[in-house]
């Protein structure tokens, strides 16, 4: 804490923090958006008396397609988390990421356009696979929970 503190400033606890809240918002309103465009009219009415298990899968696959959307978000902000603005990779870092200097780290838009020249799209979805496990499950579940309750307000 204190080495950061010294060495980089109060700013480096706020890295990335305004890349999180775009992603963050892009993955609710598109989420939600689908969410809420694929129901029938029954699903949105709770007149019939339909299996949770629809809007479940519904909720599923907005977390799914929200998910990949703001994946490169995810990725532009952790990078700009972890290796901070001073930090310098090792070897394996390096050739897997490219030679990245302090410069490149500085600013979302300097980190992406690095991230694009070394690793081309790909680079943005690294590590998405195991995100893909785990995301669309918790927000098909907010989602049905969501509606859930709603019902009965």
């Amino acid at each position: 804490f204190r080495t950061l503190l010294y060495t980089e400033g109060m700013s480096s606890f706020y890295r990335g923090l305004a890349v999180s809240c775009v992603g963050t918002t892009l993955r609710g309103g598109i989420g939600f958006g689908i969410f809420e465009g694929l129901k029938t009219p029954q699903l949105r009415r709770w007149t019939s008396n339909s299996p949770i298990i629809q809007r479940f899968s519904i909720g599923f696959f907005a977390g799914l397609l929200s998910t990949v959307a703001s994946y490169p978000f995810d990725t532009v902000r952790r990078r700009m988390q972890v290796w901070g603005s001073y930090r310098l990779l090792t070897t394996q870092e390096s050739q897997a990421f490219g030679a990245m200097q302090p410069k490149y780290i500085k600013n979302a838009r300097a980190l992406s356009w690095h991230i694009f020249q070394t690793e081309g799209m790909r680079g943005f979805f690294k590590g998405m696979l195991i995100t893909l496990i785990k995301t669309p499950i918790s927000t098909a579940v907010s989602l049905t929970i969501n509606d859930v309750v709603k019902k009965y307000l």
